[in-house]
């Protein structure tokens, strides 16, 4: 099959319009034109870009000594398979512990690409036991009260340590004393 612009062959190898304008350049990426015009119309034959990135990605792992061709995982349920655990605690690490996954966007939903030997590189990281979730343990209390409202003394028991500053001020009525309340104790 023909690709006949920038914008199908980014879409056909999931980069950006630079980048593959770029990688005709610098890594000779397989492109036709019509003519002589160096800035005219593109098309490109699928199965040679199929062939390019191959050929690309082997020099590559040549260069870098990779002897065998890494496990792509294309997808958080493949991810999470391969770590047994849920889609939305691998995506939960991804966010907030560093865990190695590839965005071929820029978008929140953009997608994505994980190599197995770097996620498991990345939990022999965290010893024998994986990471759990960094979000604080469910507690059974409500909380006092919604963010902007004021509570009276006489709605919430607490206790508070005050500096002398503070306890001077409290004794005068509690005029310019706010108290803040905040999530998880």
């Amino acid at each position: 099959m023909v690709l006949t612009s920038w914008q199908e062959i980014a879409a056909y190898l999931h980069r950006g319009i630079r980048t593959v304008q770029r990688w005709e350049v610098t890594l000779r990426m397989p492109v036709h034109r019509d003519g002589s015009n160096p800035r005219g119309p593109v098309k490109a034959f699928k199965h040679e870009l199929d062939a390019w990135m191959a050929n690309v990605a082997k020099a590559r792992r040549a260069r870098e000594g990779i002897s065998k061709t890494p496990v792509v995982l294309n997808t958080w349920k493949e991810i999470a398979g391969h770590m047994h655990r849920g889609v939305r605690t691998v995506q939960r690490w991804e966010a907030t512990l560093g865990m190695p996954v590839r965005r071929l966007g820029t978008t929140p939903r953009a997608p994505i690409v994980a190599f197995q030997h770097e996620l498991d590189g990345w939990m022999s990281g965290f010893g024998s036991t994986p990471p759990r979730g960094t979000a604080p343990p469910p507690t059974s209390q409500r909380p006092l009260s919604k963010a902007g409202t004021s509570l009276n003394a006489e709605q919430v028991d607490f206790r508070v340590n005050l500096n002398a500053e503070d306890s001077a001020l409290l004794r005068k009525g509690g005029a310019g004393i706010t108290i803040t309340v905040l999530p998880g104790g």
